[in-house]
């Protein structure tokens, strides 16, 4: 997800005033094409789906939002 998605989501929120906590899973993109690899095959994400998806990915930071939790 882009800051630019991410904003337009919080965006539509803030009417409301509320805490933001973002949740950041940190994944290499090898780790998550081996993970998808053992998938049912119906249900795998395409290689160049993942790979294109990673180089538009952008690390959310604490700017963003009141809370940030890293998960590696």
């Amino acid at each position: 997800m882009t800051l630019l998605q991410r904003t337009t989501i919080i965006d539509t929120a803030l009417p409301y005033k509320p805490k933001v906590k973002i949740v950041y899973v940190d994944c290499s993109v090898q780790e998550a094409i081996r993970r998808n690899a053992k998938r049912e095959e119906n249900k795998q994400v395409k290689r160049e789906v993942i790979e294109r998806y990673s180089r538009k990915f952008e690390i959310p930071d604490i700017t963003e939002c009141h809370t940030l939790e890293i998960i590696k």
